[in-house]
């Protein structure tokens, strides 16, 4: 047992407090020691190599100073409850583990010392001595406990207890502390482990990491126990469960918290398994950065997908999903998928950017009239990746596209726009950069004549390269003769360099901007007089 620490008494203790420098010099120190304690003990979620538990019992016995804050890293990580029965007197146990005598009151002193400063708890099976009548045991220091709790600190819990839990279940009320904040569920069968579930959303209300392992779970009477047990908790962040029903759902999308989310759907009836979302809830999903859905259907997936508009997702896992029926393919109009930019670490590599591998996983919703895709590492896409898209999506409205970093020039050039115009129609508003320092000659493209897209009207360039103006707004003029707003506002509001070479880019864009009134009015003079000359033409051969 560690020396007792000793207690300054009140005159002591206002005298510290009364001089700001003993009191700074005091927090220093505690500073110092707890960098230490990480150094010689990095990850206090996981059990302490042999190496780390010496060290921190060395330091325990060192001196006054480092004996308490050694002792809580020392005993932070449990991986089995034995342990605090261990520091019991010698003569209360046999080594069976069966009672030799009364427990008495002074007989927990020693194990009350560190019980409170348990933070994780690991319960395995493996974690328990062999041939021991583990419900028995529980079952006395559960009355015998002069607390309410084993481990009234108590952060984290995982419960791994797979084979005969049964025996286990007088256990658990004592680890569930108002203070546990993660949990982790092994394999809950009966209806005497599910019914565990009430007692734990009572008693541990400011849950914020949930996940129930339940692969033999297949009956909604099990899982209306799982969701009731969430519909209890309002400070859920990360939740991994088989199956919510609809009262559950309902409640999870408003939960302002809600980062992480594994949903897995075993083998019901379609008519229980269909998601349903209210309309009248926003924003749903406010926080949600990580969706994981196995075995979903494909109706219920595409109802959740559709349910992210206001979602800051980041991550978006789908596994073994049955191949839906072709009306989702044909109906979906919108997909808009918008992320804040990642946070950048010195010396990490810059993530690559969105290419037309994943791009082609959309390429099956044919009828698609606005796509807006702006992940924060950017689409990188070439002339021929923009001609795939056009020929797959030939009734977009609406296309934008959030450019790569300003460290990758874009790839795609003003041909790309060509394959705009000639296959998508009805484009009206455009959000793409490109590479236009070099103007295709018109008069050499392919299909010539049948490219003239009258539809658009707005085109952001974002941080476009550009090298001759007037060339450029000829080629504009000559395909899309309604363009007439050109802006930077996507993408210049991302500048923060603010360099002379971007102003003096965007300049050239605004004389493009100016030139293209006049480009069109010699456009549509040349077509005028095109049209008179072949009404000459036609009157003089109709004469002869």
């Amino acid at each position: 047992m560690a020396a007792p620490v000793a207690v300054p008494n009140d005159t002591a203790l206002e005298a510290r407090n009364a001089d700001p420098v003993a009191r700074d010099v005091s927090l220093i120190s505690l500073h110092v020691l707890h960098m230490v304690l990480l150094q010689i003990y990095p990850d206090q979620t996981q059990e302490p190599s042999g190496d780390e538990t010496q060290a921190l019992a060395r330091l325990a016995r060192t001196c006054k100073t480092f004996s308490e804050p050694a002792l809580d890293t020392l005993w932070s990580f449990q991986g089995t409850v034995f342990n605090v029965f261990k520091c019991m007197p010698g003569d209360i146990w046999t080594l069976n583990w069966t009672l030799r005598r009364p427990i008495l009151r002074r007989d927990w002193d020693r194990a009350l010392f560190y019980t409170h400063r348990v933070r994780y708890l690991l319960c395995s099976s493996h974690s328990f001595p062999a041939h021991t009548n583990t419900s028995g045991v529980f079952e006395i220091v559960r009355v015998a406990l002069p607390i309410a709790h084993l481990f009234p600190q108590l952060r984290s819990l995982r419960w791994l207890l797979y084979p005969h839990p049964e025996q286990f279940l007088a256990l658990a009320p004592l680890l569930f502390t108002p203070t546990l904040r993660r949990i982790f569920l092994g394999t809950f069968q009966t209806m005497s482990q599910l019914s565990l579930l009430s007692a734990l959303a009572a008693h541990c209300p400011l849950l914020t990491h949930i996940d129930i392992d339940q692969p033999l779970i297949t009956t909604v009477d099990s899982s209306q126990v799982i969701s009731d047990f969430v519909c209890g908790l309002d400070h859920i962040e990360s939740l991994e469960v088989a199956y919510l029903d609809q009262t559950a759902h309902n409640h999870i999308i408003t939960l302002p918290r809600l980062k992480t989310l594994t949903l897995t759907t075993p083998n019901l009836k379609a008519s229980t398994s269909r998601v349903h979302l209210p309309r009248k809830i926003d924003p749903r999903f406010s926080a949600l950065c990580e969706l994981t859905l196995i075995n979903t259907p494909a109706e219920s997936t595409l109802a959740f997908i559709a349910s992210l508009s206001n979602s800051p997702l980041e991550s978006l896992t789908l596994r073994n999903i049955a191949p839906p029926p072709m009306s989702p393919f044909t109906s979906l109009t919108h997909i808009s998928i918008t992320s804040k930019t990642l946070p950048t670490r010195a010396g990490h590599l810059e993530p690559p950017a969105i290419t037309i591998k994943t791009l082609e996983l959309l390429f099956d919703f044919t009828h698609l009239t606005s796509v807006e895709l702006r992940p924060p590492t950017g689409i990188d896409v070439t002339d021929d990746d923009v001609l795939l898209l056009a020929n797959a999506w030939p009734h977009l409205e609406r296309l934008s596209f959030r450019a790569r970093s300003r460290n990758q020039p874009p790839r795609a050039t003003l041909t790309s726009l060509l394959y705009l115009a000639e296959h998508c129609p009805k484009l009206l508003i455009l959000e793409m950069m490109v590479d236009a320092s070099t103007v295709p000659a018109i008069e050499r493209s392919v299909h010539r004549a049948r490219v003239l897209q009258d539809a658009l009207v707005q085109w952001t360039i974002g941080r476009s390269l550009i090298a001759a103006p007037l060339q450029v707004a000829r080629f504009l003029s000559a395909i899309f003769p309604e363009l007439d707003d050109i802006n930077q506002e996507a993408e210049h509001s991302d500048d923060e360099d603010g360099n002379e070479v971007d102003e003096e880019a965007w300049s050239m864009w605004e004389d493009v901007e100016m030139f293209l009134p006049k480009c069109r009015d010699i456009r549509e003079e040349e077509r005028f007089w095109g049209r008179q000359s072949y009404a000459r033409s036609r009157a003089e051969s109709l004469e002869l």
